[in-house]
């Protein structure tokens, strides 16, 4: 009797297997469609040692008394040795920050680099975090997308940061660096809020700030866009900054910090 109803199953149960989330983000892009929204950050997969995008993202620490507290970590991507752009909102609370280089936070071998926060124009989401020196070696800043390149509906992204696994976990599930793979799409521009939208899950609660990546031939990983919001159940959509419309302040901010007149005593 029970081996009948096992072979009735077994067909299923194979094509449930068959479909589980992988954290090989080398998959097919078919592959990758069919597995859809499954790849997530919130619930997603671990960045690996060797992954290229753990080399560019890093947690924002904006309450210097922890390293890790709840409800006070932010994402961020490295795109200058001294610079991370993140979430202007981040920084409600003032402007003082810390960097962490590292997989997990709570790993002892996680370096913390302390930093200022530069906020954006008046209606952009969008910080720069300076650091008061180089970031690891390790470290790669990642190259971002000017005006002059094209972003266009349809174009898979790869969203990352050390947010929540769900929108109900507790905050303490923060602090892990998980990615969704290439398994989301551009939805939808805003260009009067210099924003993209995708559809499913991705970034949750911690997130804000994080890269969103893209592919590009002859260079490779790209930077498109952070994360900035979305669904309170972090299950049904998201918002990206479009980071075309903020490069040449990204640019002209950098440049105005490189002046011997700030060092670590701003600090």
């Amino acid at each position: 009797m029970f081996s009948k109803i096992f072979r009735s199953y077994m067909p299923n149960l194979l094509s449930f297997i068959l479909f589980l989330p992988s954290c090989d983000w080398s998959v097919s892009r078919k592959s990758a469609d069919q597995l859809g929204s499954a790849l997530k950050i919130a619930g997603g997969c671990d960045v690996g040692v060797d992954d290229q995008v753990g080399l560019s993202t890093v947690a924002v620490v904006y309450h210097k008394e922890l390293r890790v507290r709840a409800g006070k970590t932010c994402s961020g991507a490295l795109v200058g040795k001294r610079t991370v752009l993140t979430a202007k909102h981040c920084f409600k609370a003032g402007t003082d920050c810390q960097i962490i280089f590292g997989r997990r936070l709570d790993d002892p071998q996680a370096q913390s680099i302390n930093c200022k926060a530069i906020i954006g124009p008046p209606h952009d989401d969008v910080a720069i975090a300076y650091l008061v020196k180089d970031a690891p070696s390790s470290y790669k800043p990642v190259p971002y997308l000017t005006q002059k390149d094209e972003l266009q509906v349809g174009e898979t992204i790869l969203l990352a940061g050390y947010g929540k696994t769900s929108w109900d976990a507790p905050d303490e599930t923060r602090g892990t660096l998980r990615s969704t793979g290439w398994s989301q799409r551009i939805s939808k521009f805003y260009p009067e809020s210099k924003t993209f939208r995708y559809e499913g899950r991705g970034g949750c609660h911690g997130d804000s700030g994080g890269p969103v990546f893209i592919k590009r031939k002859d260079v490779g990983l790209t930077l498109a866009g952070i994360h900035v919001s979305g669904d309170p159940n972090c299950r049904q959509y998201g918002y990206n900054v479009d980071i075309r419309f903020l490069a040449d302040w990204i640019e002209k901010t950098v440049a105005e910090q490189e002046h011997p007149r700030w060092n670590d005593r701003a600090f």
